[in-house]
């Protein structure tokens, strides 16, 4: 790297270190090898614009996840919950494969990060966000490893679409409505992936219920909401009944599936 590359990419650093702190290295990275437009790049990253509309892409898991707008944009955050899944997936009996589903396309990343392992069932509700989903499969070729539909999780067929499932995964709005989010958020990412509801738990209910008739007994629901829901989510949980507490830390609740 030449000193005047090295300047640029210390610039960099400085410039998107206060918003993205150590992680802005990694966002340097990008801006110096993959864009042709550096510098106007680096001010959309400061403004808020998600990495994965700057750069049309995110790197999820070793996995390059095409982004598009109008369609949720993944976030680190969500790796947890990924890894989770994979490793409930992995206790599943010897000699069987298990049946994963995950309840919410937006651009794939779960079903397809799970997909290079076990074969993976992803529905969402949003036609673009599930077209989105199956570009990625093919860019990715584990088109044979996904199945994809249009549906809406609330509705009374929902749930007929869903093969009886070991895990399933669901990373659903949980923003109240009430609550104001910063412009740069609301600009970038559709409103139906940020909001559900008056205490932000409509789909999360939505997703516990379900999981009451597509889980199999001593398999698992994981979900991801904010931080601060993860005692309303277990008292949720408790007043559904059928589940049993299995991990609860930051922003990911694990549920496993009482044996009949």
């Amino acid at each position: 790297m030449t000193a005047e590359r090295r300047l640029e990419h210390m610039s960099f650093v400085t410039r998107l270190s206060g918003r993205f702190g150590q992680d802005a290295v990694r966002l340097a990275i990008r801006l110096r090898t993959e864009s042709d437009t550096p510098d106007k790049d680096a001010r959309l990253l400061e403004e808020g614009v998600p990495e994965g509309h700057v750069f049309g892409s995110m790197d999820i898991c070793g996995l390059r996840i095409a982004c598009e707008r109008g369609v949720f944009t993944p976030r680190l955050s969500t790796i947890d919950l990924v890894w989770r899944a994979a490793q409930r997936s992995a206790d599943v009996e010897f000699g069987r494969a298990p049946i994963v589903v995950d309840i919410g396309a937006g651009t794939g990343a779960i079903a397809l990060v799970l997909a290079a392992a076990v074969d993976a069932t992803c529905i969402g509700i949003d036609t673009a966000a599930v077209d989105l989903a199956r570009r990625n499969a093919l860019a990715l070729s584990l088109e044979n490893r996904t199945t994809f539909f249009v549906a809406d999780a609330r509705g009374p067929e929902f749930a007929a679409l869903l093969p009886e499932a070991d895990v399933v995964v669901c990373n659903p709005p949980y923003i109240p409505d009430r609550i104001r989010l910063p412009t740069d958020v609301v600009k970038n990412q559709p409103a139906a992936a940020l909001y559900s509801g008056p205490d932000g738990m409509g789909l999360t209910g939505v997703c516990l219920r379900l999981g009451l008739s597509v889980v199999r007994p001593g398999g698992f629901l994981l979900l991801e909401h904010d931080p601060a829901q993860t005692g309303v989510v277990a008292a949720l949980a408790r007043r559904r009944g059928g589940w049993v507490a299995d991990y609860a830390r930051g922003g990911t609740t694990v549920l496993r599936r009482e044996a009949s």
